[in-house]
């Protein structure tokens, strides 16, 4: 299981035009400061399960499933106040998790 945190609207392939004396690196971004929490697993076979999204929300929004169903396919949503993980969502990954944990084998324990 490995969750990382995306800011969306953060751009990787910009440039920056800076004068030669500074030595920092700098991001463009959109301005809304609006962070989404994945949280993915992958079995030691290599099969993986589909991702887990956390944004911050108390209600889905037509345009966050459909956006998380266009990029990621299959994927499942969680609401929080900030975006990330908690302990509620945990358990709801924790239940996602159960659910695609169908052996493909009958001698195969898990994944």
């Amino acid at each position: 299981m490995d969750e990382t945190g995306f800011l969306i609207g953060l751009a990787y392939s910009a440039r920056v035009v800076i004068f030669q004396d500074f030595h920092n690196n700098f991001k463009t971004v959109d301005g809304s400061r609006e962070w989404v929490t994945q949280i993915n697993s992958i079995c030691a076979t290599g099969r993986t399960i589909p991702p887990f999204l956390v944004f911050k929300g108390k209600q889905y929004t037509q345009a966050m499933w459909e956006e998380a169903m266009i990029s990621l396919g299959e994927c499942t949503i969680g609401l929080t106040e900030n975006g990330w993980s908690n302990a509620e969502v945990g358990l709801e990954w924790l239940k996602h998790f159960e659910a695609h944990l169908k052996p493909v084998s009958p001698h195969q324990i898990l994944c």
